[in-house]
């Protein structure tokens, strides 16, 4: 009987790291507070959004500190947030 693979790395939680997003900056007006929203909504703890440097006039860049206690809610809001129109990217 062949041998089963070995488990893959399992993350630990809670898992505390910087949330990046490549957004649409014609889209992006509204993004920061739906953000929030969203992170409130789901009662993760986060810092306050910030916008990062980007090098075109097209997309904009920015992270947010995030602490997720469970992998349910890491995925719902990555979820969310990656449905929103402006967001191109979620990291």
């Amino acid at each position: 009987m062949p041998e089963q693979p070995a488990e893959p790395d399992q993350l630990q939680y809670p898992l505390h790291f910087d949330l990046r997003i490549i957004y649409n900056l014609a889209q992006g007006a509204t993004l920061e507070p739906q953000l929030v929203e969203i992170l409130q909504k789901h009662h993760i703890q986060s810092g306050l959004p910030r916008t990062l440097p980007a090098s075109g006039s097209k997309y904009g860049k920015m992270a947010v500190a995030v602490t997720f206690q469970d992998e349910a809610s890491m995925h719902a809001v990555y979820a969310e947030i990656g449905a929103l129109a402006a967001v191109k990217v979620l990291l």
